[in-house]
């Protein structure tokens, strides 16, 4: 199951521990998203913007294994 909001973006040539700190969004606590670090996988805080109309909307990319 997925959480609302989308993983933040990786700013080019980042590169995180290659380890695994969670196997998608249902094994991270509160809100977080189960977000790719550059190399493995840990919980991060999603990213959420508004439209012109007010209402939230996706942005940046979604990463899942």
């Amino acid at each position: 199951q997925q959480k609302p909001g989308v993983c933040p973006e990786l700013p080019k040539g980042t590169i995180g521990l290659c380890a695994e700190f969670c196997s998608g969004d249902q094994s991270c606590p509160n809100d977080l998203k189960c977000c790719s670090n550059g190399c493995g996988h840990s919980c991060q805080s999603p990213v959420f913007i508004e439209s012109d109309s007010g209402s939230q909307v996706k942005h940046g990319k979604d990463k899942h294994i």
